[in-house]
């Protein structure tokens, strides 16, 4: 509003997001010539397949699409701008009104959500990001008034140069019986680069070993389908190398889209119910295998 701008929106591609077949990326910001757009990760992942299955790339009008919503895994980002998407990463949360920290154009570092917006105070406090400034909201509507400086609940860290690095969420951390920390955000991100993955969770707290719940993409259900299991953890592993051995799944589920809908373990947004998901898949846990998982 403020500079003019014309806004698209796109019916048909919306439906069929919203069923869990984000296709058609490519054709549509083709046809509307985009110069911006703001996208989670699932979707930068089907727009890139999209990419690479016709052996094109994304239309040359494009200046800046900011990422947010999930960690997204540098390796996708790095796949997108070979593609010719100028991928931004950002951070943020409705409390402070979405934008915290976002890389800009010509100041972007990957693997971080770039640098908090001017005017605003992000700290990070035993681990967690705490914000302050004039974004806060006031409060929740019939609710009482919000605690400031806000405690997000994230935690991150501040690279030397003040870039944000978000490292997961503060109630989702996994401690296995090992007594191992992992953030699943991370690993879910590096599997979610992988184009046979449309959307997976890490679970295991408590357990010797992770476990991955991963919704398979179209082309990803052929694959799943047509190897062994050894064959799929070998590629796990393979996805997740640069985690340490620990943080690698050593077993997974395949569940569709629309089972997991209808077993009620999707949010309205299609994000996994993380506290559905122990119990729900409780009885498709395998024997621990006795090779290093410590």
């Amino acid at each position: 509003l403020l500079v003019g701008a014309r806004t698209e929106f796109d019916p048909d591609l919306t439906a069929c997001v919203a069923r869990g077949q984000p296709h058609g990326l490519a054709s549509a910001f083709q046809r509307c010539g985009a110069t911006t757009s703001v996208l989670v990760p699932e979707l930068l992942s089907a727009w890139v397949a999209d990419l690479a299955a016709r052996g094109e790339r994304a239309p040359s009008s494009l200046r800046f699409v900011a990422i947010g919503g999930a960690p997204v895994a540098a390796s996708m980002a790095d796949k997108a701008w070979m593609c010719g998407i100028p991928v931004h990463e950002g951070y943020g949360l409705s409390e402070c009104c979405s934008v915290v920290a976002v890389n800009r154009p010509g100041a972007r570092r990957s693997g971080t959500v770039g640098q908090p917006l001017p005017g605003l105070d992000v700290r990070i406090d035993d681990g967690e990001i705490v914000v302050d400034g004039p974004t806060v909201m006031r409060g929740y509507q019939n609710g009482s008034a919000a605690v400031r400086p806000w405690r997000t609940g994230d935690l991150g860290e501040f690279d030397a140069d003040g870039y944000l690095r978000i490292l997961g969420r503060k109630d989702n951390l996994i401690v296995t019986s090992f007594g191992r920390n992992v953030s699943p955000e991370w690993i879910e991100a590096l599997l979610c680069a992988d184009d046979r993955i449309a959307a997976c969770a890490v679970i295991g707290h408590g357990e010797p070993h992770l476990r991955a719940i991963i919704i398979p993409s179209p082309r990803g259900a052929a694959w799943f389908g047509a190897v062994p299991k050894t064959r799929v953890l070998s590629e796990l592993e393979l996805i997740c190398r640069e985690a340490p051995a620990y943080a690698v799944p050593r077993d997974f589920v395949l569940v569709d889209r629309n089972e997991a809908t209808r077993r009620n373990l999707l949010t309205a947004n299609g994000r996994f119910r993380r506290a559905h998901l122990a119990n729900a898949f409780a009885a498709t846990k395998d024997p621990v295998a006795p090779h290093d998982i410590k």
